[in-house]
């Protein structure tokens, strides 16, 4: 008895003995990480792109002016938040981050979802709250959390934004880096980040939050570790509604190293990550129903959206696919620069359409789909509006440029990105529209 007690005695000395030792085993862990990260020459370039960052931001704040504060476009936007230009024409850059998108994000943030009874007759689908349906919860629920030791709203979606953006920097570089060189790799990383549409992910968007999830799933599906896989998947799916395409790609892969489902063990394993990646999606279900008596209120928002369509009175999917044809068809009368159904929202579905067969041999067929599902998915939903933006996150696409380019090729894209990325930004949080 006497033995027992004296094995089982806590004994300070040596918890705090065992305590700085295993602070030694972590420490000498972190910075066997750092001097790999280092040796690889990642944080240099790591480094390099914080600084061209900080150069944008400062840059953004010091000559704002030089584009004129688009009013009309400003005053169509529906926002929640004043810019502080209207009231004593002051640039706050802070505030000049909520543009667009950005202010539904930052008013569900602060404020919620509404109640309100879509089915009702009387429903007006104009309705401001009823349009938060829209916008996916991950995100905004992600930014209330983090804002509670904080109380800036503003300022903590900025910090998320570019919290996110050095996230998605080394996960694409990571990633990259596991199915080609690390030169590669990080030529990717740079391409996408520097890209001018990156703007994106410098706001307050969901795009970096997004990417980070897709950037995981993908990992774990390459390492055939689809319980976690079918995780990240799933928590994108109340992200952006983007990612369904991709269901059926961790579904197919899957069953390549299941095949024999019928295997009862194997049926198991199909449910686990059934209800690993549904999870999430049921829960927003859930609680769309709670809140507007239907399980799918945010899809009331994208009918009203294309209502008008000159499809409208065809199925849910061939409505919106038809009506998104017709505009490239009459390409040629539509205005360069508009909310929607533009010149540049065509050109983007054509451009990415020939990327999709001039890299089919040379992506492996994960890849390759995740770049035709982000460009089949919009065609099919809703309109062109945003169609360019949707793009960005489409990270197979600038791997396949990284992957082609030759060192001069590559310098000059790097030099034409980087300047449209400076001048672009300017017209951005001046409220001009871009993707």
């Amino acid at each position: 008895m006497i033995t027992i007690r004296s094995s089982i005695n806590v004994n300070p000395f040596f918890i705090y003995k065992n305590s700085i030792l295993l602070f030694e085993i972590r420490s000498k862990s972190i910075l066997k990480l750092f001097r790999k990260l280092n040796k690889d020459s990642f944080l240099k370039y790591l480094a390099t792109f914080i600084l061209i960052n900080i150069c944008l931001f400062f840059f953004v704040n010091k000559f704002n002016n030089l584009v004129s504060f688009n009013r009309d476009y400003y005053n169509a936007a529906v926002h929640f938040y004043e810019d502080p230009r209207i009231t004593n024409k002051k640039f706050n850059f802070f505030k000049s981050s909520s543009v667009y998108d950005s202010q539904w994000y930052l008013e569900i943030a602060q404020s919620g979802y509404p109640k309100i009874n879509v089915n009702s007759k009387s429903i007006d689908l104009l309705n401001n709250d009823l349009h938060k349906y829209a916008f996916f919860p991950f995100y905004p629920l992600l930014l209330a959390l983090i804002n509670i030791p904080i109380n800036n709203l503003e300022l903590t979606a900025l910090y998320l934004s570019v919290a996110f953006m050095i996230i998605d920097f080394y996960l694409l570089y990571l990633f990259i880096s596991l199915i080609d060189t690390k030169k590669t790799a990080i030529k990717t990383a740079f391409l996408l980040f520097i890209y001018p549409l990156s703007i994106f992910y410098r706001s307050i968007f969901s795009e970096g939050l997004f990417l980070a999830l897709l950037l995981l799933f993908t990992i774990f599906l390459f390492k055939k570790r689809f319980y976690l896989s079918a995780l990240f998947l799933g928590l994108s799916l109340i992200t952006r509604p983007n990612g369904f395409p991709f269901v059926l790609l961790l579904f197919y892969d899957f069953y390549q190293s299941n095949k024999n489902l019928l295997n009862k063990e194997k049926i198991i394993k199909f449910v686990k990550l059934i209800f690993i990646m549904s999870f999430p999606l049921f829960m927003w279900l859930l609680f769309n129903y709670y809140q507007t008596n239907n399980l799918f209120a945010f899809l009331k928002v994208r009918d009203y959206l294309v209502k008008n369509s000159l499809f409208s009175s065809l199925i849910t999917i061939i409505n919106p696919l038809l009506n998104n044809l017709y505009r490239i068809i009459e390409f040629p009368f539509l205005p360069w620069h508009a909310f929607a159904d533009s010149k540049i929202e065509v050109i983007s579905v054509i451009v990415v359409f020939y990327l999709l067969i001039k890299s089919k041999k040379y992506l492996d067929y994960r890849l390759w789909w995740i770049a035709f599902g982000f460009w089949i998915f919009p065609l099919v939903t809703t309109s062109l509006i945003s169609y360019s933006r949707y793009q960005v996150v489409s990270f197979p696409i600038f791997y396949y440029f990284a992957k082609r380019l030759n060192n001069w090729q590559y310098a000059g894209v790097f030099l034409t990105f980087i300047i449209g990325l400076f001048i672009l930004s300017l017209y951005f949080v001046n409220w001009y529209w871009f993707g």
